[in-house]
């Protein structure tokens, strides 16, 4: 998935999101974004190369570059639905070849479900999950590379754990996520499977 693709469809979620604002005004709801860092739950993978010999890399357990946005319509007895897009980056260098560098790109957009508890108070923990689908993009950093450059998607289980801050409009978020895909193309494997913590904003209605 290319870089215009992905902004398109971040784009989307968007505009869905401020489309519905006013007619579910009635429903409550939430725009929110977060940044944080995801980890990877196996940092020591195989990549192919031009030849089709699988080459061992090694990547960074922490992503760069990583953010978190979507927004919910709150329904009664603290359950909500809403979409959201998470992306996150690791640097990867080959084991055999130490110019062999590149990235490890993943994007993923959802579909999720909360249940939020205490309806009273500022306080309010919640947990969530859904599915969604995921886009990997595996690509050299500038020239000498050996890693052949790949694109893949997957289905893709996710799960959350927080507790959001409200006051008035204004929504601070602290959440756990962990992302669960296999993505398989021929002899290349990346399993971007990760779990990460995540500091964000929100603005509610």
């Amino acid at each position: 998935m290319n870089s215009a693709c992905r902004r398109s469809v971040a784009t989307l979620l968007l505009s869905t999101a401020l489309a519905v604002l006013p007619g579910s005004a009635v429903a409550a709801g939430v725009v929110f974004i977060k940044g944080g860092a995801m980890h990877l739950m196996d940092n020591s993978q195989s990549f192919d190369t031009p030849a089709h010999i699988p080459e061992n890399v090694t990547l960074d357990e922490t992503s760069y570059k990583t953010i978190n946005a979507g927004w919910e319509l709150r329904l009664r007895h603290g359950w909500a639905v809403g979409t959201e897009y998470l992306g996150y980056n690791h640097r990867f260098t080959s084991s055999a070849s130490p110019s062999a560098r590149g990235t490890a790109e993943t994007d993923a957009f959802m579909v999720s479900g909360k249940k939020y508890f205490f309806n009273s108070g500022n306080f309010h923990p919640y947990v969530g999950g859904g599915f969604g689908i995921g886009f990997t993009d595996i690509s050299n950093e500038g020239g000498g590379g050996q890693i052949e450059m790949d694109l893949n998607t997957s289905i893709l289980l996710h799960a959350m754990l927080g507790v959001e801050l409200r006051i008035d409009h204004l929504s601070f978020l602290l959440e756990a996520k962990h992302m669960k895909f296999d993505i398989r193309h021929i002899d290349v494997e990346y399993d971007p499977t990760a779990t990460g913590m995540f500091l964000g904003v929100g603005f509610n209605w």
